[in-house]
């Protein structure tokens, strides 16, 4: 890594030069063998299988890689996604693939993979539909496949011989012809392995549209229980309790179910339950002398919604509650009384029937902001999609007064239409929405980035977390809950910043509301730091420094005798100087810096201070240090951590400081004694986790929320304007580590503060 005219090692540059001695034969092997490694370990973990296969890809290891992918294929469609095998191939592959090369590799599916025969029951079903399938293959060549619809909407009719008509009808957005009919049998198709429906209520279809759930109430306990029907129609019975069970929705992954449930409660009052139905564990999720009803699982996984119904002289609320049932926040909404959730329109927001001035109607409630927007008065009985983008409901028809079924997306209730079932009046169908099969983008995984050093034991930490969804993309995690397995060495707060207790080795854990979790090993060692550089300015400027600017600055003597860097600054550009050497932050770096600030006009008078790692050596040494600012490196971000005083020109600004690091930027009041010109020591520290934290005289004044890159190298660079003043900066140190004598966790006492809920 290149610093000045000098050359330091650095662990990417040595992997990268090793690479370029390193063979074609050479580097296909250790691919291959990378690969062959990654592919043993991976069992049906899809993300795993797509790393090794584009391991195997680079070393040309064809055969092992059409066994990768043959298994992603089969793991994919065992999770139910329904991604295309040309995708699947195309993630293998890495970034562009050449078409032809995912043809080869769809090519080199078994043909019963190839139809989607995973299982050794589709396999059986395979072989005696092959002669159907293959004629229908001629027809699918000549016809393009059409998209996949936004949701799928099902029609259900009882026959007057007890069975069912029922119809399926795929709902796009794209092309919706608003205020037309919606003709059920025209734009439908003929569900007849769905005719059970007829006698079931409550339905509620699996993320992936499969199976569904209902409920239905049975002689044996005499109460509503839920029943699970399967391939083929095959039933199963969920529940089994002496009070009711109902109201059930998914979980996103399909894996399990919560519902709502009297079995807990003496006086009969709803609690919510989550059953697993892989294992059958049912576990409750509420348990209170209230009634929380209508639960709905949010789309990333993480909180169910519901209604709280006080069974005393106080309103209803819109509650939500992680499905660990750590954390639950209640929302009373001013002016509304919520009825029934239908669902989650997106991470923030569901979707829900409420009450105003007597009058129901379909709204949008932000759960964070508790505001509301109205979305239809007209409906009743509303089911929405498990999307929440699209809702079915009855309207009163205005010239007949006749009731009506109308479909119409959430967010354009003008474009409502009107269902019609052949000759059929409302009352003789009822809707019901069903997935249309699309992968879902739940919350699959989360991940703790840990540090990349000892923490040491006088200094916070913030951990931070990412997470995934199934096919690995970056996906939001909205609720994180945070805890130590030893908080007698370290304790975590629920933003994930760690304080360090005693010197050891804990454990951290993080759970995504219970959905999805993750755990760090984190070692807490003694204080510590080194000092790289104590500058006195009794020795010649350009000793440690590089000058830039005009007017030069110079070395000078400042109050109470004590020598200072004047830098002199008379206009528009700063004059100053930056550090000749670099210093590293990967366990921190940090300074102390004694200023005197004598502002006595509102223009062209300031210093500014910084961390900086904007500053490359092969741009500086082509730049004549005298026109305009310093050259910042090519792919400069964030990574400065900064203060300067004045914010800017004028009064306003005379009574800020203006502070920032990684991208995040803080103002903070100016003492009026800040301007007097008498000397105070402001304090930067780095921390190993990026933070850049900022103190004057001992107190901390801010510290930031985004981190800073501690694998550069950073100077200090100390700059401004003084014209008719004299601002300087005095004797300053520099060390790498985190110096312990500040107190940073008055800072995090008042984020804690902050993040209360009122």
């Amino acid at each position: 890594m290149r610093d000045g005219v000098a050359w330091l090692p650095a662990h990417d540059e040595i992997a990268a030069h090793t690479l370029e001695l390193s063979s074609e034969d050479a580097l296909r092997t250790a691919h291959s063998a990378l690969g062959g490694t990654l592919a043993r370990d991976a069992g049906e973990d899809t993300q795993q299988l797509i790393r090794a296969g584009r391991q195997l890809e680079a070393g040309a290891a064809t055969r092992e890689l059409e066994g990768v992918y043959r298994r992603l294929v089969v793991a994919s469609r065992k999770r139910g996604e329904r991604r295309r095998p040309a995708d699947l191939a195309a993630d293998v592959l890495g970034e562009a693939p050449a078409p032809a090369h995912v043809r080869r590799l769809t090519a080199s599916l078994p043909i019963y993979i190839r139809f989607g025969l995973t299982t050794g029951r589709r396999v059986a079903a395979g072989a005696v539909a092959v002669l159907a399938a293959l004629t229908a293959g001629i027809a699918v060549l000549v016809t393009p496949n059409p998209p996949p619809p936004d949701a799928v909407l099902i029609a259900v009719a009882q026959t007057e011989d007890g069975g069912g008509t029922v119809y399926s009808v795929p709902i796009y957005r794209e092309g919706w012809q608003a205020l037309s009919p919606l003709d059920i049998r025209a734009q439908g198709k003929p569900r007849p392995e769905l005719s059970t429906l007829a006698q079931q209520s409550a339905v509620a279809f699996r993320p992936d549209g499969s199976t569904w759930v209902y409920q239905r109430t049975v002689s044996d306990s005499g109460e509503l229980e839920l029943f699970l029907v399967g391939e083929k129609g095959i039933e199963k019975r969920l529940t089994t309790s002496p009070g009711d069970d109902a109201q059930a929705s998914w979980a996103p992954d399909g894996r399990s179910l919560v519902f709502g449930t009297v079995r807990w409660n003496p006086r009969h009052r709803q609690d919510l339950a989550v059953l697993d139905l892989e294992t059958g564990r049912l576990r409750p999720l509420t348990q209170n002398n209230h009634s929380d009803l209508y639960p709905r699982w949010s789309p990333d996984g993480t909180r169910v919604a519901f209604v709280r119904l006080f069974l005393e002289m106080r309103p209803p609320e819109i509650c939500w509650i992680t499905v660990d049932a750590r954390v639950e926040r209640c929302t009373r909404i001013q002016g509304y009384v919520p009825i029934k959730i239908l669902g989650w329109y997106d991470s923030g927001q569901v979707l829900a029937v409420v009450d105003s001035a007597a009058q129901e109607m379909v709204a949008r409630v932000d759960l964070g902001s508790q505001t509301v927007r109205v979305v239809d008065r007209l409906c009743r009985g509303v089911i929405s999609s498990p999307d929440g983008r699209w809702v079915a409901c009855i309207r009163e028809e205005t010239a007949s007064r006749a009731l009506a079924w109308y479909v119409f997306p959430v967010d354009r209730p003008d474009q409502a239409r009107r269902v019609e079932f052949g000759s059929m009046s409302s009352k003789d169908f009822f809707l019901v929405w069903r997935s249309a099969g699309a992968p879902s983008r739940y919350l699959e995984r989360v991940e703790i980035v840990g540090p990349a050093v000892p923490i040491p034991l006088d200094a916070t930490h913030r951990l931070r977390v990412r997470g995934f969804d199934a096919a690995g993309h970056a996906s939001d995690i909205p609720v994180l809950v945070w805890w130590s397995a030893d908080t007698a060495i370290a304790t975590v707060d629920s933003a994930g910043t760690l304080e360090p207790k005693r010197v050891g080795t804990v454990t951290v854990h993080v759970s995504a509301g219970g959905w999805r979790h993750d755990s760090v090993r984190v070692t807490i060692q003694p204080p510590g730091y080194t000092t790289v550089l104590e500058e006195r300015w009794t020795n010649n400027l350009s000793t440690n420094w590089v000058p830039f600017g005009v007017p030069r600055p110079v070395l000078t003597t400042g109050p109470d005798g004590v020598p200072a860097l004047w830098h002199r600054g008379d206009s528009t550009y700063h004059s100053g100087v930056y550090s000749r050497r670099t210093f590293t932050a990967a366990r921190g770096l940090g300074m102390d810096a004694l200023v005197s600030t004598p502002i006595d006009e509102l223009q062209w008078q300031s210093v500014s201070i910084s961390l900086n790692s904007q500053l490359d050596s092969a741009p500086l040494a082509d730049w004549d240090h005298r026109t305009g600012s310093p050259p910042s490196a090519p792919s400069a971000g964030s990574d400065v951590c900064s203060m300067i005083y004045p914010r800017g020109d004028g009064f306003l600004w005379l009574q800020r400081v203006g502070l920032g690091a990684g991208g995040s930027y803080g103002l903070v009041l100016a003492e009026p004694w800040l301007r007097s010109g008498r000397w105070y020591t402001v304090r930067f520290q780095i921390f190993p986790d990026g933070r850049c934290g900022i103190a004057v005289d001992g107190q901390p004044l801010w510290r930031s929320d985004s981190p800073v890159a501690v694998d550069r190298l950073y100077r200090v660079r100390l700059e401004g304007k003084s014209v008719r003043t004299r601002i300087l900066v005095g004797p300053l140190q520099v060390w790498e580590g985190v110096r312990g004598d500040v107190n940073w966790s008055l800072l995090d006492r008042q984020d804690a503060a902050s993040r209360t809920p009122r």
